[in-house]
């Protein structure tokens, strides 16, 4: 089974998908070899697919591309008129490594306007099972703090409440006090709100990797309950 979000259903000449865990991606796209950076690529020949050390994939041409994850955000991205397309890898290391700013750059510099961007944000881990230290929210509040100056970090205390029921119990925490609980679809969007993409212009699934159910992996739920390794493709082509 593959997602689809309705912001890029919309955009005429665009297919994508989100890939349930297991599916196997189409020889026919290019795709990098994963770093957690914030490097990004132009898609190129088929026989260099894999080879290249990135996080990002532009298309403007007929291929098609992906990125792979589990429990990360995927990432994909259209202008409106579906002239150029981009897959994203958004774990917290590129996210913060500034991937979203360097992508929505790239954009720009092809002539789509920040405004003319369209967004779409796939299962990834959610705030109900993503806790991190306290070292890492000081570090995050010193890079970053800017971003939600006046509004809400991407963080809370209290642990937030699934977005759908869960069908794996969240993990109990494991830090002490002084941990929280990480928004990384609220961190992504503030990202793209500073480089001129609005609210309006990005969707998000509600799926979470770790509770929401088995179809989607999750590298935390493996590492808890000692399941096979599995990962999911997050693709984005021009239709030909």
């Amino acid at each position: 089974m593959t997602v689809q979000a309705d912001i890029l259903k919309a955009i005429e000449g665009i297919e994508h998908g989100f890939q349930q865990a297991g599916q196997a991606l189409s020889e026919r796209i290019f795709h990098c070899r994963q770093v957690h950076g914030a490097e990004i690529v132009d898609a190129r020949s088929l026989s260099e697919s894999g080879r290249h050390a990135a996080d990002g994939v532009f298309s403007e041409g007929p291929l098609a591309v992906a990125v792979v994850t589990a429990d990360c955000l995927p990432i994909l991205m259209s202008s409106r008129d579906g002239r150029v397309v981009a897959a994203l890898h958004g774990g917290w290391q590129g996210l913060v490594a500034g991937i979203v700013g360097a992508a929505v750059a790239r954009f720009n510099a092809r002539g789509v306007a920040s405004a003319d961007i369209r967004v779409a944000i796939g299962p990834g881990i959610k705030a109900c099972c993503y806790e991190v230290s306290a070292g890492f929210i000081e570090a995050l509040q010193v890079g970053h703090g800017r971003l939600w100056e006046g509004a809400a970090p991407p963080w809370s205390q209290r642990r937030p409440l699934p977005e759908r029921p869960p069908r794996f119990v969240p993990p109990e925490p494991r830090q002490a006090e002084q941990g929280a609980w990480l928004d990384l679809v609220a961190f992504c969007r503030q990202l793209f709100q500073a480089a001129g993409v609005g609210p309006a212009q990005i969707e998000a699934s509600a799926v979470c990797t770790y509770c929401s159910g088995d179809a989607f992996a999750s590298h935390r739920r493996r590492q808890r309950l000692g399941e096979e390794k599995r990962q999911q493709y997050a693709w984005i082509a021009r239709k030909p």
